[in-house]
């Protein structure tokens, strides 16, 4: 397991904040996205004997960095369908649910609304069209890195206004497992 020639190390110390900025970007938690690119390169490490540490590893990276971002935000998004299919029965037990419900789908919308109008176009292209960051620089004749900046400025704006739902105080805790679902789907 030595890299004597510190390939390996040199290529984590280039690639690694550009790689956790792109798992942030797909998932939207720090924490998350410093632990996927850690796995990462931690597969990579073990496989290094298999892997040419060349030119083509940025692309490597940055695919496996992909991958497993999705994968992360498919695991969590089933365990919110498991805690939400054991929370909240097939019908309402009251009249009332249905419009909390609509009522938290309308807070997330207002908060895309509210995003500078740079920051929602590239979010909806992104979110809602499924378009990647490549496509959307050049649909929007915009560098990459803009596109970057943008979206994540687009999330930290949806964190940070759709924050205050996210207290028992507005909500009991089984609505808040809901707004975090309905946040990720959005965001996602």
């Amino acid at each position: 397991m030595d890299d004597p020639s510190g390939a390996f190390e040199i290529i984590f110390k280039q690639n690694h904040k550009a790689l956790t900025s792109l798992a942030y970007d797909l998932i939207g938690d720090a924490d998350a996205a410093k632990d996927v690119v850690q796995d990462v390169f931690y597969k990579l490490w073990k496989r290094k004997a298999e892997v040419s540490l060349e030119a083509s590893i940025v692309g490597y990276l940055r695919q496996a960095t992909t991958h497993a971002s999705y994968n992360y935000v498919q695991q969590k998004q089933n365990r919110l369908r498991i805690i939400s299919g054991l929370m909240w029965p097939d019908k309402p037990v009251s009249g009332t649910e249905p419009g909390i419900y609509q009522e938290m789908e309308a807070k997330v919308q207002r908060a895309i609304e509210k995003l500078p109008p740079k920051c929602k176009v590239i979010f909806l292209l992104s979110r809602h069209e499924q378009m990647k960051y490549r496509e959307i620089a050049e649909h929007l004749n915009i560098s990459l890195k803009t596109v970057e900046n943008q979206m994540g400025i687009a999330l930290e704006k949806l964190r940070n206004d759709l924050k205050p739902y996210l207290t028992r105080e507005f909500i009991i805790p089984a609505l808040v497992l809901l707004l975090v679902y309905m946040t990720l789907k959005i965001i996602l």
